[in-house]
């Protein structure tokens, strides 16, 4: 079963390669990580002005985490980005009460106390704030994502690339860290 996970991990690194080489032109981004769907994606460039609610965006992991992303091991030490969603654009509200997230006080998810790891994540229950000019909160599509909730809102400036799904699949790959990420 190892080999054949891995046998998939590398089929999609290969037809990223001939789509975006070849039939393309463009940046293939490839995601392993369980926080966005795993697959293929278009990466382009981002112009900040046109950054909306629902876009998929793609910046370097905040300063603030990034040896506490390493340190847990969530990601590999030579991955620098993380792809998240917009969740949050200026002016919305976001608000944490009784570990459940609401946007514009609608229930978005559930907040989590402990990653899968059984480790403590930051404690930001109780937190209301609106999302500031030139600020974005980001989330990953699955519930494991270590994202905005917990590392706060990133500027819209960090942003560097934006992301469209090619190909999209629901595989299982051994031996990645799914603790959060």
């Amino acid at each position: 079963m190892k080999n054949y996970n891995r046998l998939k991990k590398y089929f999609l690194i290969i037809i990223s390669l001939i789509l975006g080489t070849y039939l393309l032109g463009e940046v293939i981004e490839i995601n392993l990580s369980p926080s966005m769907p795993v697959g293929i994606y278009r990466e382009y460039k981002a112009i900040k002005t046109d950054i909306e609610k629902e876009d998929i965006v793609i910046f370097p992991i905040p300063q603030k985490v990034e040896s506490y992303v390493h340190g847990r091991g969530y990601l590999p030490k030579n991955i620098k980005n993380l792809m998240k969603r917009v969740k949050g654009i200026t002016g919305d509200k976001i608000e944490i009460k009784d570990y459940k997230l609401y946007i514009n006080g609608k229930y978005i998810k559930n907040v989590r106390k402990l990653d899968s790891l059984g480790m403590k994540l930051p404690e930001v229950n109780g937190q209301s704030f609106i999302v500031k000019e030139n600020e974005l909160f980001v989330l990953g599509d699955e519930e494991n994502s270590f994202d905005s909730l917990y590392f706060g809102v990133i500027q819209r400036e960090d942003v560097t690339k934006k992301a469209n799904y090619l190909f999209v699949k629901e595989i299982t790959i051994k031996n990645q860290s799914t603790a959060l990420n």
